[in-house]
């Protein structure tokens, strides 16, 4: 099934369509949770808090051929609302959630972020990352660590492309100072 039909699918009704939808894109809302967080009880609980907004929001869905874009454009604004509430000491889910069907930490997720994490560079590339402004850290990981083009996060982050360039230049001149020992 493809993702319009799927999505088209699922906002006439079929309630079967929707996990299809979740499984083609857990993976790429999880890694961008998971670098941006920092760990994986949060990682998960963002997916988890990205797809229930999704279900409830799907029928406002115009363009059925971006969902992925959609869904990633909720998982950023959850992580921007997750470090706003922690700094005032709020919890930043949503209370009385409910399982959609997905585990929290999907084996194939875990185990290459597990993987990664396991040397001294993932740690402090990791650590480099979170020193970063929130909107340069969304750009960098989803230009640098998932390849999205710029124009594509330019609307996610809801900003223009220039600002997202200066935004990953900026990032990698970080990256480069903090990661020095790693690059020589």
């Amino acid at each position: 099934m493809t993702e319009p039909s799927a999505t088209r699918e699922h906002q006439t009704g079929d309630r079967q369509a929707f996990p299809a939808l979740v499984d083609r894109h857990y993976q790429s809302v999880y890694r961008l949770a998971y670098h941006y967080a920092g760990n994986h009880q949060d990682a998960g609980d963002i997916c988890q808090q990205t797809f229930l907004i999704a279900l409830e929001r799907i029928g406002s869905l115009r363009d059925r051929e971006r969902f992925e874009g959609w869904v990633l454009v909720i998982a950023s604004n959850l992580l921007r609302r997750r470090i706003r509430h922690a700094v005032h000491g709020r919890r930043w889910l949503r209370k009385g959630r409910r399982d959609i069907g997905r585990q929290a930490d999907p084996a194939g997720a875990a185990a290459s972020c597990d993987d990664a994490g396991r040397n001294e560079r993932a740690q402090a590339v990791r650590t480099a990352l979170q020193k970063m402004p929130e909107k340069m850290r969304l750009a960098a990981i989803l230009v640098l660590m998932e390849g999205r083009p710029q124009k594509d996060v330019a609307g996610i982050l809801n900003c223009s492309p220039a600002t997202i360039c200066r935004c990953v230049e900026a990032a990698k001149d970080l990256l480069r100072a903090d990661l020095r020992e790693f690059i020589d």
